[in-house]
């Protein structure tokens, strides 16, 4: 499956209770102090600078505020996903992991699956992705990742018994469909991978879907059907290559989309 779209969210909790526990331990000057050293204000200043996109900045506020108070799990987390929204996906991990030590949280857990996504480490993902589903039951994002993280390891019967309970209710989720009509047609259960397929072309024509289709038919032994969707496909890939244009002056640049997986999460 392809990237995924699903973003490290940060943890939101009120400043006192954010820093409270911290401040106890504080000089009783520091504690009534109102200057930009104030750690509530250091906080929000960068959570602005972290929302305004200015990251390196964010980053290094964060690092400052733990560098008097370490042990808050949510600056932590925050920095965190400073960190992986600059792609330093190794220093959020390590980040997310001291926050789960201090304290366990649902969202960093999940956070922690993604870095790990993002780096490629699959299996440690997956491990991930499992404890969030464990304190977020009922909720699917740790359900989808899994099987995106199994799909790519080749660990196609798992992707089947993940998904399969939740088809009927998404009858017309594409990504879902992609994930289990991949894994079928890879476990040889070619005809009901097609159905998922043909859903996704039904949408919309793309250069993967016909690529699927073509290997389904092939496997079933298809062969003039393969060959008319693999001659499609590459059809499909000329079109997208040819269909970028120059820009002319005073005019907007007209470009045809490229088709991609359809990921969501």
């Amino acid at each position: 499956m392809g990237s995924s779209s699903a973003s490290h969210r940060s943890v939101r909790v009120p400043y006192p209770i954010v820093l409270g526990f911290a401040l106890l331990t504080a000089c009783p000057v520091i504690i009534a102090a109102q200057t930009p050293t104030d750690p509530e204000q250091m906080l929000k200043e960068a959570i602005s600078l972290q929302q305004a996109g200015k990251l390196d900045q964010a980053i290094a506020g964060y690092r400052l505020l733990l560098e008097k108070y370490p042990n808050v799990p949510e600056v932590r987390s925050d920095l965190g996903a400073a960190l992986s929204a600059e792609g330093r996906y190794q220093e959020a991990i390590e980040q997310y992991q001291t926050a789960l030590k201090l304290k366990p949280m649902p969202q960093v857990q999940l956070n922690l699956g993604l870095a790990y996504y993002k780096t490629s480490q699959l299996q440690e993902a997956v491990a991930a992705f499992q404890k969030a589903q464990e304190e977020m039951p009922g909720d699917e994002q740790p359900v989808r990742l899994q099987a995106d993280c199994y799909l790519r390891l080749g660990e196609n019967k798992k992707v089947i018994e993940i998904l399969t309970p939740l088809e009927g209710e998404h009858n017309d989720d594409l990504a879902l469909a992609y994930m289990l009509g991949t894994a079928l047609v890879r476990d040889n259960e070619a005809a009901k991978g097609q159905v998922l397929i043909d859903k996704i072309l039904r949408n919309g024509d793309s250069a993967e879907a016909r690529l699927l289709l073509g290997t389904t038919k092939l496997m079933m032994n298809d062969f003039a059907g393969a060959l008319g969707d693999l001659e499609r496909r590459i059809r499909v890939l000329r079109c997208c290559v040819s269909g970028y244009r120059r820009p002319r002056r005073g005019k907007r640049r007209v470009r045809t989309r490229l088709e991609a997986r359809p990921q969501q999460f």
